[in-house]
């Protein structure tokens, strides 16, 4: 389980609203991607990716995982 200060405690908060708004109600698993993809990710490029998975009515965290690799393996491109 990531340790979140107060900040990072609000940021998950944040995501969980939009994850609940434009997936569904979260469980706890979906709970610890959040965790895990926030090791990886910005809390806004995490919402980002929530929403634009969700523009496309698609409900899966596993798109939402691919969304936030792609993300990264193009940043990494550019380097």
């Amino acid at each position: 389980m990531l340790k979140c200060n107060k900040k990072q405690e609000e940021e998950v908060k944040k995501i969980c609203e939009v994850f609940e708004k434009n997936v569904r109600p979260i469980t706890i698993i979906e709970y610890e991607k959040i965790l895990n993809w926030m090791k990886q990710s910005s809390s806004d490029l995490i919402i980002l990716a929530i929403e634009e998975v969700s523009k496309r009515n698609i409900k899966n965290t596993m798109y939402i995982d691919t969304y936030l690799k792609l993300v990264k393996d193009i940043k990494m491109e550019r380097c």
